[in-house]
């Protein structure tokens, strides 16, 4: 389910097109709690990429991504979608969330981790955003100002993370195998609340 949207903005956010008037708020509703160990850092609280401006997908004016520790095992990360070119309205979410989350050897720089897709929530502000995420989970319905929580697969996940005392990248989500580098996942996110 991750396909669609994900693989879209990914596929234009490599053209590096962010925005540096970006307001360094706490971006998201999810209440971040407890840390996760990687290597010698430690992730904890919100961290959210700079505001995404060109070359999205038709309807989408500007996007952010979000990574969440929500406890010692869980995180949430989301893309939040804007209304306005200051991403400050938010228009609509899509929070996946992540389970039994473990850290394993370092590769390279970046760290393997591997996880569980655990949930799905979804809010459309505006009817614009309620038109992109039914598109994208064609068997939703959605209630503009409503969130709508569903079960994401329970799929297991490889991944690699790479982690600074104020930045966090994830890799490309696998099925099979651990991604080669952080570089083809989405944009980095910074440290932005505890």
């Amino acid at each position: 389910v991750l396909i669609g949207l994900t693989l879209v903005i990914s596929s234009c956010v490599k053209k590096e097109e962010i925005s540096d008037d970006d307001d360094s708020s706490c971006v998201t509703s999810t209440a971040a709690s407890g840390s996760i160990t990687v290597g010698s850092e430690t992730l904890s609280g919100v961290y959210a990429s700079e505001c995404i401006t060109e070359d999205l997908p038709e309807l989408l004016k500007r996007i952010k991504y979000v990574f969440v520790v929500t406890g010692d095992s869980t995180f949430s990360y989301e893309i939040h979608l804007y209304d306005d070119t200051s991403c400050n309205t938010v228009s609509g979410y899509w929070k996946n969330g992540r389970a039994s989350v473990t850290v394993g050897a370092a590769s390279g720089s970046n760290y393997k981790v591997d996880y569980t897709k655990s949930t799905i929530k979804l809010l459309a502000n505006t009817t614009t955003a309620e038109s992109i995420l039914e598109g994208v989970f064609g068997y939703v319905n959605l209630t503009v100002g409503e969130e709508k929580s569903l079960p994401d697969t329970g799929e297991a996940t490889k991944n690699l993370i790479y982690v600074t005392s104020n930045t966090v990248k994830l890799g490309d989500d696998s099925s099979s195998d651990y991604p080669s580098d952080v570089s083809d996942g989405p944009p980095e996110g910074k440290k932005t609340c505890q």
